[in-house]
């Protein structure tokens, strides 16, 4: 089993912040505005090159306008360990693999959080994150 793992591997992860508000002015007869993902991440690699804490932010309904029935923030880091000889130009590639490993963790927070929250659970989309991040990156510039 072991050659067909690879170079990362992930150890662990922490939810870091989590904050919760609900919209007091949710209209539940009004269509519920489009759901709105803002992401933002980055990544801490060791000197050694043999650890990578990579840090995944969610904001959902995070605009000020529209019917959305909450606003929720989730961050959490997630701890690979990278194994074998890396190198510089190899480092975001591992970094977009990290991101694919820790993004289920996030959208499993959002949905029992809503849920536990007594509001209608909310299912994030599959997405390709490290596409997503990118793409909102370069809407900034």
């Amino acid at each position: 089993m072991r050659k067909y793992e690879g170079v990362i591997s992930f150890l662990d992860y922490r939810v870091t912040s989590v904050t919760f508000q609900l919209n007091q002015n949710y209209d539940t007869d009004e269509e519920m505005s489009d759901v709105n993902i803002e992401a933002k991440s980055d990544f801490i690699i060791s000197d050694e090159k043999t650890n990578m804490i990579v840090t995944l932010e969610l904001q959902i309904f995070g605009d000020e306008e529209g019917n959305y029935p909450f606003k929720m923030n989730v961050e959490l880091d997630g701890l690979f360990e990278l194994s074998g000889e890396i190198k510089n130009e190899d480092i975001r590639k591992y970094y977009a693999n990290a991101l694919s490993i820790l993004y289920p963790y996030a959208r499993a927070i959002v949905s029992n959080y809503t849920a536990n929250a007594n509001v209608q659970p909310l299912i994030l989309p599959t997405v390709n994150i490290w596409k997503m991040i990118n793409s909102q990156k370069n809407k900034e510039i």
